[in-house]
């Protein structure tokens, strides 16, 4: 495809604005919610407490329009950490800030004294139909993801546990069992319907005693209390 002279001008002058935008924009974790921040205590904000994982895929249960907008930044950031995924998409891995709260004029990101409560890290896959993002509390388990994501394989220790005997993966925030093929976009099983349970007693005795570590250490409250295993139903 040629451009004419106009059109590559138009495109090198968008190209810079986008990455003068994206300098000035500044990534951080508050109360539970992502900021894409373009000034103080302004900008995008995207939930992501009770959420594994969130795309930009609209027929998604995780939709989550406000990914593109984090997809945008992230072209144009160093990460700490990049692979290619096994099918293609581009994810790398960086270390954003959590607030604990207050003015966002007094974050040291915007020149300010208050330095981050903790460090979260951000993982964001860019397909060529579709993007994700997920937001891991410790380097160890976005490793993990991106490990395996880049060589589709599960990595021991990762978010989502592999159950060989039910041929199910486990998501640890959960309690769902997710396609072993596809867990990021297959049907998920709801943790304590009829059909998790099912899985449940099929599993191999191994197996049950990973759910059940999983099912007591689950990270939100309002979970653990949804889920019951009746092993003589």
């Amino acid at each position: 495809m040629k451009f004419t002279k106009y059109r590559l001008k138009e495109i090198i002058r968008e190209e810079i604005q986008n990455l003068t935008e994206a300098k000035s924009e500044k990534v951080y974790m508050l109360n539970g919610m992502l900021w894409l921040s373009y000034s103080p205590n302004s900008g995008q904000t995207t939930r992501i407490r009770g959420r594994g994982w969130i795309t930009d895929k609209s027929s998604e249960k995780n939709f989550d329009s406000g990914v593109k907008g984090f997809a945008k930044w992230s072209q144009y950031q160093k990460p700490i950490k990049k692979k290619t995924a096994s099918n293609g998409s581009k994810v790398s891995l960086f270390k954003i800030p959590e607030y604990s709260g207050g003015d966002a004029k007094e974050y040291d990101i915007w020149g300010g004294d208050e330095k981050p409560k903790k460090w979260a890290y951000l993982l964001v896959s860019i397909g060529k139909k579709i993007n994700v993002i997920s937001v891991f509390r410790s380097k160890a388990e976005a490793m993990s993801w991106l490990g395996y994501t880049s060589e589709g394989k599960l990595n021991e220790g990762a978010d989502w546990i592999l159950l060989k005997s039910i041929n199910k993966m486990i998501d640890s925030y959960s309690g769902f069992f997710l396609d072993k093929d596809d867990p990021m976009f297959g049907e998920p099983v709801e943790a304590g319907n009829k059909e998790w349970k099912k899985l449940y007693k099929k599993a191999s005795s191994k197996d049950r005693k990973t759910i059940d570590y999983i099912v007591k250490q689950l990270r939100y409250e309002n979970e653990i209390n949804q889920i019951t295993i009746k092993r003589n139903d």
